[in-house]
C-alpha cells in the first residue's frame, strides 16, 4: 500500500509541474531549453524633439479605452515611413487560428496608478534624450487588454522605471522607447510618456501560423517593424517580463557590428547589400542548441534588413511556427546564414532563472508578478519594485528630475 501512494504522488507532482509549464507560456521548447472628446483616433507618438500641442493632452473623462484599431485611425503624425511591405506572396499555409485560453498570467492585477501630474510630466522631453542616431532601449507592447491593471502593461510601465530611474539598474545615458501597436489606448501610452518614455507606433505585421497557437502571440511578428526605425543607431529590445536587476548599459558595446556573407544573400537582397550587409544581432544563447532567446537582443535597424524580415516571415512554411517569432529570428539570422548571430552570456537574459543566480544575472526574464515567488530572492519582487515606483513619481524630487530633462522645443 506504501509503494502505491508513493507512485500516487509521483503522477501528481508531474501532472502538476505539466500544467504549469504549460500556463506559464513559456515559449523555449522542453527539449531546446531553447483626445480630446472628439480625438476618436489616438496619438500614435510624442516626438521627442517636437513641442507638445495642447490639444493632445488628455481628458480622461472623455478617452474610451480601444480594443481594435479604428477605421478612422490617424497614423504616426511623424512617420518615418511606409513600415509594412508586402511582397505579394503571402503565407504558403492556410490560418489555423489561435488559442484564446486565458492563464491566471494574464489576469489583471489590483496595483494602482500613481497620483502625479500627468499633463505637466508629458510636456518634458523624454529622459535621456539626447537627439537622432544614438541608441535605445525598448519593449514592444500589443497587450489588447486596455486596463492599466493588465499585469503586461504594468510590466511595461515596470521596465520603463527600472531601466530609466530605478536606482539599482537606472541607465546612465540610453533614453527608453516604448513601440505600440495601435490599438493601444491612449491612457496608456500618455502613462509611458510621462514617465520618462519614448512612445511610438509601428504597424502590424499579419502572421497566418501553420499550426494552431496561442492568442497572445498574434501580434508578435510586428517587432519586425523595430527594424524600421532607422532614426535610431542601435536598439537594446527587452521582452515585457525581461528585467534588469542591474545597470546593463555595457550589453551595448558587447555588440559587434558584424559584416554578412554576401555569397550567401537571397537574390531579392542582393540589389542593397552595400546597405544591408553592415548589420548587428546579438543575444543569448539557449542551452547549446546555437540559437538565442529574442526576449533580450541587440539589433541596429535597416529599411532594407526590415524588408528583408517582412518579406521572410510570410513564408511560414520555413521556421517552426509553434515557436512564433522566436523560431523564425533565429531562422533568419541563421549562424549558417547570410547574417548569422552573435552571443553573450546567459546573465544578460535569464531565463528561467535559478536560486542560486541572484547575484549572477543582471536581467531576470520571467513573469515575476505571476511566478515570482517560486524562487526566494524574487519573491515580492513585482510588487516591492511597484511600490518603489509609485513613491518616486508622486515625489517632489520627480518633478525635479523631469524639469532637468527640458521642455520639448
Amino acid at each position: 500500500m506504501g509503494n502505491l501512494n508513493r507512485v500516487y504522488f509521483v503522477l501528481v507532482a508531474i501532472f502538476v509541474l505539466a500544467v504549469f509549464y504549460l500556463s506559464s507560456g513559456v515559449r523555449t521548447p522542453p527539449l531546446k531549453v531553447s483626445g480630446n472628446g472628439e480625438r476618436q483616433a489616438i496619438w500614435a507618438e510624442i516626438e521627442p524633439d517636437r513641442p507638445l500641442d495642447k490639444d493632445w493632452l488628455p481628458k480622461y473623462k472623455k478617452v474610451r479605452p480601444i480594443q481594435e484599431p479604428l477605421a478612422n485611425f490617424v497614423a504616426d503624425p511623424f512617420p518615418l515611413g511606409k513600415d509594412h511591405i508586402d511582397d505579394g506572396q503571402g503565407a504558403k499555409s492556410k490560418n489555423v487560428g489561435f488559442n484564446e485560453d486565458v492563464f491566471d498570467f494574464q489576469k489583471d492585477l489590483p496595483l494602482r496608478q500613481p497620483q502625479w501630474d500627468l499633463e505637466r510630466f508629458m510636456r518634458y522631453r523624454p529622459h535621456h534624450w539626447a537627439g537622432r542616431g544614438k541608441p535605445t532601449y525598448a519593449t514592444y507592447f500589443c497587450s489588447r487588454n486596455s486596463s492599466v491593471h493588465d499585469p503586461y502593461f504594468l510590466a511595461a510601465q515596470q521596465l520603463v522605471y527600472r531601466v530609466l530611474w530605478d536606482p539599482r539598474s537606472k541607465s546612465r545615458r540610453y533614453p527608453f522607447t516604448v513601440f505600440v501597436a495601435p490599438f493601444i489606448s491612449n491612457e496608456q501610452r500618455e502613462l509611458f510618456a510621462a514617465a520618462g518614455a519614448i512612445v511610438r507606433q509601428i504597424d502590424l505585421v499579419p502572421w497566418n501560423p501553420t499550426v494552431k497557437t496561442w492568442g497572445r502571440w498574434r501580434d508578435l511578428f510586428s517587432k519586425l517593424n523595430m527594424w524600421g526605425q532607422t532614426d535610431f543607431s542601435r536598439i537594446t529590445f527587452l521582452d515585457g517580463d525581461a528585467f534588469p536587476i542591474q545597470n546593463i548599459d555595457q550589453i551595448f558595446d558587447l555588440a559587434p557590428h558584424s559584416r554578412c556573407k554576401k555569397e550567401l544573400l537571397d537574390k531579392e537582397d542582393l540589389p542593397h547589400a552595400d546597405e544591408m550587409c553592415d548589420y548587428t544581432f546579438t543575444g543569448s544563447e539557449v542551452g547549446s542548441y546555437k540559437e538565442i532567446n529574442v526576449g533580450v537582443m541587440v539589433f541596429s535597424p535597416n529599411k532594407h534588413m526590415q524588408a528583408r524580415l517582412l518579406r521572410k516571415s510570410q513564408r511560414t512554411d520555413e521556421f517552426d511556427n509553434n515557436m512564433a517569432e522566436q523560431a523564425f529570428l533565429n531562422h533568419a539570422f541563421a549562424l549558417g546564414g547570410p547574417f548569422p548571430m552573435h552571443f553573450i552570456g546567459h546573465e544578460w537574459n535569464g531565463f528561467f532563472p535559478q536560486p542560486d543566480q541572484e547575484h549572477v544575472l543582471k536581467i531576470v526574464h520571467e513573469k515575476i508578478w505571476a511566478f515570482g515567488d517560486m524562487i526566494p530572492w524574487t519573491k515580492n519582487m513585482f510588487s516591492d519594485t511597484h511600490e518603489k515606483m509609485l513613491q518616486l513619481y508622486e515625489s517632489p524630487e520627480f518633478n525635479k528630475m523631469r524639469m532637468r530633462d527640458g521642455l520639448r522645443q
